[in-house]
């Protein structure tokens, strides 16, 4: 027997093996990961987010390079990036950072306790998950941090590395390849799809039918 969290998971063990595939929900919860109301226009600055472990997969060069032309393309959001995490591309990317000339409108890369995630999460408009697919192949089984934000009232704008594209589902925007200029394009996007508002009840909604309760019925 196998158990998963998403049907690309599903997919992929049962194509490569015999075993009885289960789908179990990936909880979420939102008595800690919540939002207060969201507005109705995107806010300037605009608050970009990325929490994850910095190595290639995780794709937050990426991030930075699509912040990089989001500013240039769209100036009048005055977009600026939080970077969460911690892990052996960390110097790699503070010296993108100032490749780029993003000194001022980047925070960290810095670690952050689990605890104060939802805080981070409450005070970002849009979540950054450009994951990429691994020179092993490797891929994003589920992601997380997506569901995670969403509980929190803000969309994902992703990269559709395995099932991150499923999870994201209507909360945001998933871009159609795995540059920058593609995750550009794919926050533009989600921005003139709906307003902050509209999209809380959106992503709330989603993060709901992932709770604990269903993912330990489904176990």
């Amino acid at each position: 027997h196998a158990i998963v969290h998403s049907d690309f998971m599903a997919r992929r063990i049962a194509a490569h093996t015999s075993m009885n595939v289960h789908r179990v929900t990936m909880g979420v919860d939102t008595g800690r990961f919540c939002s207060p109301m969201r507005g109705r226009e995107w806010p300037r600055p605009l608050r970009l987010l990325f929490v994850g472990r910095l190595v290639p997969t995780k794709g937050a060069d990426v991030a930075l390079s699509a912040l990089a032309l989001f500013r240039e393309r769209h100036p009048e959001y005055d977009a600026r990036h939080c970077l969460v995490g911690d892990g052996p591309q960390k110097p790699v990317l503070e010296r993108l950072v100032a490749e780029l000339g993003l000194e001022a409108v980047v925070e960290g890369p810095s670690l952050l306790p689990y605890g104060q995630m939802p805080d981070a999460m409450v005070r970002a408009d849009v979540l950054l998950m450009p994951s990429q697919i691994g020179l092993d192949k490797s891929q994003e089984a589920f992601g997380r941090v997506a569901i995670e934000a969403m509980a929190c009232g803000i969309p994902v704008v992703g990269c559709p590395s395995g099932g991150l594209a499923d999870t994201i589902g209507p909360g945001g925007a998933v871009a159609t390849g795995f540059d920058a200029s593609g995750l550009c394009e794919a926050l533009h996007s989600a921005l003139v799809q709906a307003t902050p508002e509209a999209w809380q009840r959106v992503t709330t909604a989603r993060a709901a039918a992932q709770s604990l309760g269903r993912m330990e019925a489904d176990y």
